[in-house]
């Protein structure tokens, strides 16, 4: 495989995705299938609907972690979107005559003062 097709590769971010889920299952679910090995041992006298449980919850825990895992050190979730400057949002001022509502933004505020996200004077 020449270089390019490995950078083309790397850059795609399902198959950066798929890469550290598949690393990453194999040491969790080791670690997790000894965990339940363990428990099991240790409830070899106890009712089969608790073994059961343990034994589905270890399967269940093989594949949510290393998801969880790969998500996060993939980068998925991080997108430009989450990196935008938060706005305030518009203010409702609420006039004296019952009923009368209109939208006031921090600009038009009848004092001049700049107005926080909550609707507090600064």
């Amino acid at each position: 495989m020449n270089s390019l097709s490995f950078q083309l590769l790397n850059e795609n971010p399902l198959i950066n995705f798929l890469g550290f889920f598949l690393v990453h299952s194999l040491w969790q679910a080791t670690i997790i299938a000894a965990a339940a090995a363990i428990l099991l041992l240790s409830l070899r006298r106890a009712s089969a609907n608790l073994r059961y449980l343990v034994a589905g919850t270890a399967l269940v825990a093989m594949i949510g972690v290393p998801l969880f895992t790969s998500a996060y050190y993939s980068g998925i979730g991080n997108s430009p979107v989450a990196e935008l400057p938060a706005c305030e949002p518009p203010l409702l001022a609420i006039d004296s005559t019952p009923g009368q509502h209109s939208l006031a933004t921090p600009s038009n505020s009848s004092s001049g003062r700049s107005v926080d996200g909550l609707g507090r004077r600064r």
